[in-house]
């Protein structure tokens, strides 16, 4: 279990799956928002579930101006 446990959180850290997981992540939100969004780095906690995201921007329609919508240094979605 302990071996699975670290496997796990290896792949999680891995640069590659932290690209993958990012690339689809910021395309199905901007998808849903119909704005442009990016975020530095995601993570993810089992007990309790949550998931906390780093350096989130949330773009602004061109025609409204050229700052962001929306800029937060950490969001946390989750219970405890």
């Amino acid at each position: 279990m302990a071996f699975i446990a670290l496997s796990g959180w290896v792949i999680w850290k891995s640069e590659r799956f932290q690209n993958l997981f990012q690339g689809v992540s910021q395309a199905r939100l901007s998808e849903a928002l119909k704005r442009p969004v990016s975020f530095r780095t995601a993570g993810f906690r089992i007990f309790p579930p949550s998931v906390s995201l780093q350096d989130v921007v949330i773009g602004n329609d061109p025609r409204a101006g050229s700052g962001p919508l929306f800029t937060a240094e950490e969001i946390s979605i989750g219970g405890g």
